[in-house]
């Protein structure tokens, strides 16, 4: 009788040193996502390793954090990035998107997370501007220019999907490099924390 007793008291005073634990400690769980950090400039070669990063992410279904701290770059391989993130998000997965440092198309794949979940830096400076082509091949030129329209309506199609623009903002943005601060890009709908994430 004594050992049951004994061991009835005990089971109690864990099950009280249980409940009264602090919060925090309680609810403390590692979660377990996959970060992908983009720190470079975005180019064929690299933009082929974040597709394959991606690509990988997304079959294992969990969440997925992406770093941004790159001066953009291909505007092709960027979109590719977008698509991912989109496709990402079809399938029910949260993509975080984290600003340290964008430009160009960086911005845009920043823009393009999941809502709710995308954090930008208090001391970002966040550029966009209308793509151009550095093509070393002598390109035609009413080709590049048919190529840029359409790589520009497609960067238009994303600020007007994942922010809140007028036409005259539009305009705006893609006339010229276009610097904003995290606070504007929030103001704009861009983005929708400003903090720190690691």
């Amino acid at each position: 009788m004594e050992v049951e007793t004994f061991i009835v008291w005990t089971g109690l005073t864990i099950v009280y040193f249980l409940l009264h634990l602090p919060i925090e400690v309680k609810m403390k769980k590692e979660i377990d996502v996959n970060r992908l950090w983009i720190n470079e400039e975005i180019t064929q070669k690299s933009g082929a390793k974040y597709v394959k990063q991606l690509c990988e992410f997304i079959n294992e279904g969990k969440p997925i954090i992406i770093y941004l701290n790159s001066v953009g770059g291909d505007v092709d391989e960027g979109l590719a990035i977008v698509d991912l993130i989109e496709h990402a998000k079809s399938k029910g997965i949260d993509v975080t998107t984290v600003g340290i440092s964008t430009s160009s198309m960086a911005s845009f794949i920043l823009f393009s997370g999941s809502p709710g979940h995308r954090y930008a830096y208090p001391s970002i400076r966040i550029m966009i501007h209308k793509p151009y082509y550095d093509d070393p091949s002598g390109l035609d030129k009413s080709i590049e220019r048919a190529e840029i329209n359409i790589a520009t309506d497609k960067l238009i199609d994303i600020l007007n999907k994942y922010g809140k623009v007028k036409k005259s903002d539009i305009n705006k943005f893609m006339s010229k490099d276009y610097y904003m601060s995290a606070t504007e890009a929030k103001k704009y709908k861009f983005i929708d924390k400003i903090g720190v994430l690691c």
